[in-house]
């Protein structure tokens, strides 16, 4: 059954109905609730859905094309085998499953949390201002060119492809990143807070202000990165890191533990490490223009010259102020 050019608005909720075998072109839903309802190969085409509401709802061998969602939420729906071109505004996605499907079209404001996908395409989804949370994205491609302002809480990925891509004003919180390749990315503003990341290219990146705050970082890789403004490492874990040839200005690793760094002929203005712990570290041919340290550990440097060793080690007088603090309060 084919119906063209309606405009329906609900009232009462919808309960326990199938629908099927329908295709619905040119139309404008709004203001319904549908619960626990069936909807298989059902065709919806240039349809505009206005606060519609689907809870606990199957959606089999559908596809939704050219349409439009706007202030629409799904909570606990199936998608399986679902073709779904359309674009949303300040739409929700909450514990639903999608399954076999085909995901694309610009999504602004999207909240898609605690979903599960199973073989689903979403490399040609454009996202902004929108947030992604308890969501597992590993093997998942996404058209990081067509993303900004995104934040993605809890949420894993593995094989992650941004080459060359941008990522702007991205926040990765809580999340863990694997085997991925960032290579010459353009990072506008992105950061990431408490995040695990693993065997990643940050190569070649050419920014203004790189941030990683309570991170553990391990076997990554960021030579010949250029950064213009700020580096931050704060309180992270780094762990066989390389920063051959980097250009950094003002470098912070406060409160951060270093392991099996190598800086070999990286260029940093300013480097702050309070209260860090150097353990394995590679500073040949690097050129430091300044350095802040205050209760600093080091073990197993390799220093450029003893210029260098001496610019390190030097005791400041913050540091003087303290053991004479505690050589009076032991006394």
């Amino acid at each position: 059954m084919k119906f063209e050019q309606l405009t329906v608005s609900g009232g009462a909720p919808v309960n326990h109905l199938s629908f099927a075998a329908e295709c619905l072109t040119q139309a404008l839903l709004q203001d319904y609730y549908f619960n626990h309802c069936n909807f298989t190969h059902m065709r919806w085409h240039a349809v505009e859905f206005k606060k519609i509401h689907f809870v606990h709802c199957t959606f089999t061998d559908c596809q939704f094309d050219a349409t439009h969602f706007y202030h629409c939420n799904f909570y606990q729906c199936t998608f399986t085998r679902v073709q779904i071109n359309a674009d949303s505004v300040h739409t929700l996605l909450q514990e639903c499953t999608l399954d076999d499907c085909v995901w694309q079209g610009t999504q602004r404001h999207l909240k898609f949390l605690k979903n599960i996908l199973l073989h689903t395409s979403i490399q040609h989804l454009a996202l902004y201002q929108s947030h992604f949370y308890a969501i597992d994205l590993t093997e998942l491609i996404f058209a990081w060119q067509h993303m900004a302002q995104v934040i993605f809480d809890q949420c894993q990925f593995r094989h992650v492809h941004a080459a060359h891509q941008t990522l702007d004003r991205i926040t990765f919180s809580r999340c863990y990143l694997e085997q991925g390749d960032f290579h010459q990315a353009r990072l506008l503003g992105s950061y990431f807070s408490e995040c695990t990341l693993k065997h990643l290219d940050f190569s070649g990146l050419d920014i203004e202000i790189l941030q990683y705050l309570k991170c553990r970082l391990f076997c990554v890789n960021f030579s010949k990165t250029k950064v213009a403004k700020a580096s931050i490492f704060n309180a992270s874990h780094l762990d066989q890191i390389n920063f051959t040839e980097t250009q950094l200005q003002a470098s912070s690793f406060d409160e951060s533990q270093l392991t099996q760094v190598d800086f070999t002929s990286a260029h940093i203005t300013c480097f702050n490490l309070r209260s860090a712990q150097l353990n394995t570290i590679n500073f040949t041919h690097c050129q430091i223009q300044h350095v802040s340290v205050f209760l600093t550990r080091y073990d197993n440097i390799q220093w450029h010259n003893q210029a260098q060793k001496k610019l390190f080690l030097t005791i400041t007088s913050e540091e003087r102020a303290l053991q004479a603090w505690r050589a009076k309060i032991n006394s």
